[in-house]
């Protein structure tokens, strides 16, 4: 027998925080549902009033900046779902980090964690449809529950850009229905609210395994016989490396008609070596979790256009780090985002991902200046930090030093010549009376006011 109590299917659809996600317009989203078999009138005007609210508190969100979300309200009874598949949890190992920690659930409720924990237990068994109905929550506090899972989890990158959920006459979510991408197409309803596109699960199978795969051979290039600092700054490097950012992703971000693409996910940027901010900011964070290192991505801007970078947490701090402002698509990397403070970053960065947390940065423990590059204080006097640095250059794990300077390149070139290359030098001193085999080959590069000593 049919029930007569009205149901709502909502759809929420996460645009992209970095700029470049594909966007659905409002009146595309309509079309994704339509109404299902007879509901009593009064059960239709408590639906009515309950869409005018939800749809008033979206466009005060979007106004905001908050979520950017798109919501459309429609009723329906029942409802059809499409397969499941196997997301294979074992093939899914984040390392050595603790899913407990993970920030963003570590800031949530112990009511929004248990719905957490379930919601990431259907994404690893591929579910479709999950009860969510014993949380009594209302479509904000599941679509902030939701969105701290995908925060938390860079390695789900077949989940869809959007999910739905139902809602009762009473305003209370329901059902969650989760929708999946094989980064061709996504899963996808028509207007009676029956599955018209499935995602090639065999498809997404593949890409988990390649995925996995990929991370495997990665990490072995990684050496581990070193402090996080240096862990982290060889993660930074690798990524710069390996991935080259896709401009044509980048601008067809806000075109609905774009083709779908793996640019914004971990997928993308660690098997296709192509990516956006979003993708570059997942993958330095799940391979930090591959090192038992805490990190979240930030949302916000950054010269006035939307942006995803990440902060990162090394010896009990909090830090920020952009590896995508850092790729400058040239042989050299730069470090002019690394193990920022939020103050230092506010520069050019704003965070407004105001409904998730954000940690406050304030260590300067781990700067690129303090631990890996040559800092100058006086034109007459060497390095300051020169012993460390020289320490890090023997271990053989990179093949040039930055040197951090603010004066003409005449005055450098001197500079270099008198205090770190020269025999005579206090740099050359060292290196000699601590056995290390290091030789400047006597070329210096500058980029980004950065410059770069290139060893033998």
């Amino acid at each position: 027998m049919k029930r007569a109590t009205a149901v709502i299917l909502t759809i929420g659809i996460l645009l992209s925080f970095a700029g470049c996600r594909k966007t659905a317009k409002q009146t595309e989203i309509s079309d994704f549902v339509e109404v299902f078999g007879e509901i009593a009138q009064s059960a239709k005007d408590a639906v009515k009033d309950i869409a005018k609210d939800i749809a008033k508190e979206a466009k005060k969100r979007v106004a905001e900046g908050a979520l950017k979300i798109g919501h459309d309200a429609i009723e329906f009874e029942g409802g059809a779902k499409l397969p499941g598949f196997s997301a294979a949890a074992k093939r899914f190992q984040s390392g050595t980090m603790n899913e407990a920690d993970y920030y963003q659930y570590a800031a949530l409720s112990q009511k929004d964690k248990q719905m957490y924990r379930a919601v990431v237990a259907a994404i690893r068994r591929g579910g479709t449809v999950e009860d969510i109905s014993q949380y009594g929550y209302e479509p904000d506090r599941v679509f902030l529950v939701y969105r701290a899972v995908v925060t938390d989890h860079p390695e789900f990158f077949f989940l869809a850009q959007s999910f739905l959920y139902t809602v009762s006459t009473d305003g209370k979510t329901q059902k969650l229905i989760l929708l999946y991408s094989d980064g061709q197409k996504s899963d996808e309803y028509d207007k009676k609210g029956n599955p018209t596109v499935s995602a090639d699960r065999n498809q997404i199978d593949a890409q988990i395994d390649e995925f996995a795969k990929k991370i495997a051979a990665w990490k072995k290039e990684i050496h581990t016989d070193t402090d996080l600092w240096d862990v982290e700054k060889q993660l930074h490097d690798s990524i710069i490396d390996r991935v080259t950012y896709d401009d044509v992703a980048a601008e067809q971000a806000d075109d609905p008609n774009a083709p779908e693409t793996h640019a914004f996910d971990t997928y993308g940027a660690a098997c296709e070596g192509k990516a956006v901010c979003e993708g570059y900011s997942k993958l330095f964070q799940y391979l930090c979790y591959c090192y038992g290192v805490n990190c979240t991505t930030v949302s916000g801007t950054a010269k006035e256009g939307d942006h995803m970078w990440n902060a990162v947490k090394l010896n009990g701090n909090w830090t920020m780090i952009d590896v995508t402002w850092d790729d400058a698509e040239e042989e050299l990397r730069l470090y002019s985002y690394f193990n920022k403070t939020t103050k230092e970053m506010e520069a050019d960065h704003r965070v407004e991902e105001e409904e998730l947390a954000v940690p406050d940065c304030t260590s300067t423990e781990g700067a690129f200046s303090r631990r890996f590059a040559f800092s100058v204080s006086s034109l007459s006097d060497p390095p300051d930090n020169y012993e460390e640095v020289i320490d890090r250059l023997a271990a053989g794990n990179d093949t040039f030093v930055c040197l951090l300077w603010n004066a003409g390149e005449k005055q450098l070139s001197r500079y270099i010549n008198r205090q770190i290359i020269s025999d005579r030098s206090v740099v050359r001193a060292y290196i000699y009376e601590a056995g290390y085999d290091i030789e400047f080959d006597g070329n210096m590069y500058i980029a980004d006011a950065y410059c770069y000593l290139m060893l033998e």
